[in-house]
């Protein structure tokens, strides 16, 4: 990738040329977070989809009121944590991992000072799902065989987590191609509302597994486990307004079938969240997982119910005798 930004940097360009890199937002994860400042108004637009999204009730922390300290006592004010925007990518710091992801973003951006002909589109990518998974396979693979029956969320699961559908990355990749877009910088995730570790995986282990969650320390993941880094991702974003519907042309008349062609094709605009079910069907037919029916017959005394007991546990089946159907 170095070599191709390097080279499309000093090449004489005979036409316009478009460099879409797919980075992600681990380029971020280190990243303070975005403070208001007291006294500071938020900046008009920079608060904009905040209505819509649902802010879960913090649970209540012993150590904020500790004894002796008399209830009637003010407290100061947390500071809002503010959405980072996508002009703010100059202040990312990466994961140690991602500082040549980061690097590559910078040396890309840069090009068009001295190319003109290069047209640069960087795409932050949330975590990708969808299609046989990635950051998230151990999570459905152990959902799907409920096997642990309890899915992992670190620590209490309120960090956001921003995430987006393969397909519908693949989506904004084809509208930035076909449509003549002035945005070099775009924060490629879909539109969960609050989409905090703990929602994520409790939507997949209600829509493919048990339903049942289970949490763990940080400590208690070895540093070996790839999902791990990615579930500690802790920033808040919103989806670029890229990904917005297109307006109609003035004076030009809608013709049917017209105002769909406007919208963004949205695989998954919800996220996880509200699409566990079409996911999992999804992650079955991407891994040729296809559900069996076990029917166990034979004469009475042979050990029907027993083994039909055996293979239940093991798999973590449910299981039907013929007297309670």
């Amino acid at each position: 990738v170095d070599y191709v930004i390097k080279t499309l940097k000093t090449s004489k360009l005979a036409s316009q040329k478009t460099l879409i890199i797919l980075s992600s937002v681990m380029t971020w994860v280190n990243t303070p977070p975005k403070l208001q400042k007291e006294g500071e108004e938020e900046v008009e637009g920079e608060g904009e989809g905040e209505a819509e999204e649902e802010e879960e009730p913090e649970e209540a922390d012993p150590e904020e009121n500790p004894e002796g300290e008399e209830d009637g006592e003010e407290k100061p004010k947390k500071p809002k944590i503010l959405f980072f925007k996508e002009t703010d990518h100059h202040l990312r710091v990466p994961h140690e991992r991602f500082h040549k992801h980061k690097n590559l973003e910078t040396l890309a951006l840069s090009a068009p000072k001295t190319q003109p002909m290069l047209k640069v589109h960087i795409l932050c990518t949330g975590i990708r799902y969808g299609n046989g998974e990635g950051v998230f396979y151990d999570h459905f693979k152990n959902a799907w065989m409920q096997k642990p029956s309890q899915l992992p969320i670190l620590s209490t699961g309120k960090n956001l987590i921003p995430t987006i559908h393969v397909r519908d990355l693949s989506g904004i990749t084809k509208k930035l191609v076909n449509e003549n877009i002035d945005k070099s910088y775009i924060f490629a995730i879909d539109r969960t509302k609050q989409p905090t570790q703990k929602r994520l995986v409790q939507s997949i282990s209600a829509g493919i597994g048990t339903g049942q969650v289970k949490h763990f320390e940080p400590d208690d993941i070895s540093d070996s486990i790839i999902w791990k880094d990615f579930l500690r991702i802790n920033l808040k974003m919103k989806t670029s307004d890229v990904f917005k519907d297109k307006e109609p042309v003035e004076g030009e008349e809608e013709e049917e079938g017209e105002n769909s062609k406007l919208k963004f094709p949205w695989h998954c605009e919800k996220g996880i969240v509200e699409n566990a079910l079409q996911l999992n069907e999804e992650f079955n037919e991407a891994r040729n997982l296809k559900p069996m029916k076990v029917f166990i017959t034979g004469p009475p005394a042979s050990g029907k119910t027993h083994f039909s007991e055996v293979i239940a546990t093991n798999y973590n089946i449910p299981r039907v005798h013929v007297k309670e159907s």
